[in-house]
């Protein structure tokens, strides 16, 4: 059993009773911002929400890792590992590719859900909603086995699953955005177009963190070295595998020392390159213990992670020779190509990146300069659309003061009558007209059916909220792209990418309508299955109130 964390007393059980003058002197001194922010942080643990009704509990249970916490808070209260004490060995709650027997998953599922209540979170699950992030592929039999825990052994209220693609976009405040899910086993890609998942777009691949461990033990392995003592050994000869053949699943270094090795030293981005040659990063020591068969004492060695495991360990989720074919950037590329044509710019230019694999330093970069590149294979050719030519009206004003952006916008309109006007043609005709502000400059910009001569725009007076005179004008030709070729750009997240379904979901669980979505204890008694866009109702009753409608 877990040993109660020592929690440091407000007041000390051994002072009197304080006085008014000794309450002063309290505020007074140094100590006041320490003791509000304790109290804050006791209101906070009460967890009171609006009214009467307490604060939803926020659970992201991945295969790894499971985010707790509450609704409204900004981050998740623990981070803890997706797993249960067996015999003293740690026994993953959720495995999607090797599945659970029903009654031992909910045996499982039993003992790390009461750890999160009654020793993380400290709450009692019979006066809180739960709000639970999960992939739109869960497997069914987990969700039903999870939600049986919830409500017939920790009686919770109500129980809400919300996808995690969708919630992953509401730290944005955006709608339509391509959200790539970077994860321990897999990683997948969904296209949200305003706000509803395309489930046609839904593309998934066989590797994520984990294959970057495996890779990372198979380098060690085949081509690594230490010093043990003052001796230089291979890696090999250290762990015993002299005489064993070498494969991908070599299943020898503990999956913490990997996990550990991965997040302190590796690099997902390509090394920088310095007047023509490749600058090779340093080499970091790291010590690698490893009890021989029939030893007690373990043995270490000095373990020196080179320039080549350091940078090209993440290979594997860039290279598509390592999963036929298959890549992050070729896996983005396949969701957008899903997509219907007139939606493929708008998500290449609104990506999401979720997942702790993320993380990597430069991993941005690289699968950035990794779909530039493969945006040019042949199946890909879709995706590259035309070079065309458009003719474009470019004109420059000078404003007596500095606008504001309220007065700019009011008198946008009198900008493009005053030009069409003056120019002899119809506003129509002046297509995506735009103005940009710089300082005391306006400038105006609209694409033309035909090229005319603007010259009779200089010395134009525009009287407004405030009085613009253009000083030049032009109309050029410029060559455009329709494809996808400089069109992809990463959304910069405000939270960490590994925490952002939660946040996600805990911003969901504040909101009003999270009783109307939720399923509550007394319908999943009745019914014993919780809804799902894969279920269907033969007799659904459109009365039933617990009973979602479908609409068109």
């Amino acid at each position: 059993m877990a040993t109660p964390e020592k929690r440091t007393p407000l007041v000390s059980s051994s002072a009197s009773p304080a006085t008014p003058a000794s309450v002063s002197a309290l505020l007074s001194s140094s100590r006041t911002t320490t003791l509000t922010s304790t109290i804050t942080r006791v209101r906070q643990s009460v967890q009171i929400g609006f009214g009467s009704e307490k604060l939803a509990v926020v659970l992201d249970i991945g295969s790894s890792y499971t985010k707790c916490g509450f609704a409204t808070e900004p981050s998740p209260r623990h981070i803890i590992p997706t797993a249960v004490m067996r015999d003293g060995k740690a026994v993953r709650v959720y495995d999607p590719l090797h599945p659970i027997a029903d009654d031992e998953q909910k045996e499982l599922l039993a003992d790390f859900l009461f750890e999160i209540f009654y020793k993380r979170l400290l709450v009692k699950a019979q006066e809180r909603r739960v709000v639970v992030c999960e992939s739109i592929m869960c497997p069914t039999s987990f969700r039903h086995a999870l939600a049986d825990v919830l409500f017939s052994r920790l009686q919770v209220l109500s129980v809400c699953f919300v996808p995690s693609h969708l919630v992953a976009l509401l730290p944005f405040a955006v709608e339509s955005a391509l959200v790539v899910d970077c994860g321990f086993h897999e990683s997948a890609a969904l296209a949200v177009c305003d706000g509803v998942p395309v489930l046609k777009t839904y593309t998934c691949a066989p590797f994520g963190a984990k294959a970057v461990q495996s890779e990372l033990e198979f380098r060690l392995v085949e081509g690594g070295r230490g010093w043990v003592g003052s001796a230089l050994k291979p890696v090999r000869a250290f762990l015993g595998l002299a005489d064993r053949p070498l494969t991908n699943e070599i299943n020898v270094i503990d999956e913490c020392v990997l996990e550990d090795i991965q997040v302190r030293t590796l690099l997902a981005g390509r090394p920088p390159v310095h007047n023509g040659k490749t600058v090779t990063a340093d080499s970091i020591p790291y010590p690698l213990k490893h009890t021989p068969p029939g030893d007690d004492q373990p043995q270490t060695m000095m373990l020196e992670l080179d320039h080549k495991v350091r940078c090209n360990t993440y290979d594997v989720l860039f290279d598509g020779r390592y999963f036929e074919e298959q890549s992050m950037a070729t896996l983005i590329l396949d969701a957008i190509k899903k997509c219907d044509r007139d939606v493929r710019r708008d998500m290449a230019e609104n990506i999401v990146l979720m997942g702790g694999t993320c993380l990597a330093p430069g991993f941005r970069h690289r699968l950035l300069s990794e779909l530039k590149r493969n945006v040019e294979m042949p199946q890909y050719q879709c995706l590259k659309g035309k070079t065309l030519e458009r003719v474009m009206l470019r004109a420059v004003a000078t404003c007596t003061g500095k606008p504001t952006a309220g007065e700019l916008a009011f008198d946008t309109q009198k900008f493009k009558a005053a030009i069409a006007t003056k120019l002899g043609v119809s506003q129509d005709a002046l297509h995506m007209f735009e103005v940009e502000q710089q300082g005391q400059l306006v400038m105006c910009s609209a694409e033309l059916d035909a090229p005319f001569d603007a010259s009779p725009l200089k010395g134009l007076e525009v009287p407004g909220k405030k009085k613009y005179t253009f000083d030049s004008a032009e109309v050029v030709k410029e060559s455009f792209s329709t494809g996808l070729d400089n069109a992809f750009a990463f959304h910069t997240s405000p939270f960490p990418e590994n925490c952002l379904t939660w946040v996600g979901g805990a911003i969901f669980g504040a909101l009003d309508i999270l009783p109307e979505r939720s399923v509550a204890r007394d319908v999943f008694n009745e019914k014993r299955t919780v809804p799902d866009w894969t279920t269907i109702y033969a007799d659904a009753d459109p009365a039933t109130p617990a009973q979602p409608k479908l609409t068109k």
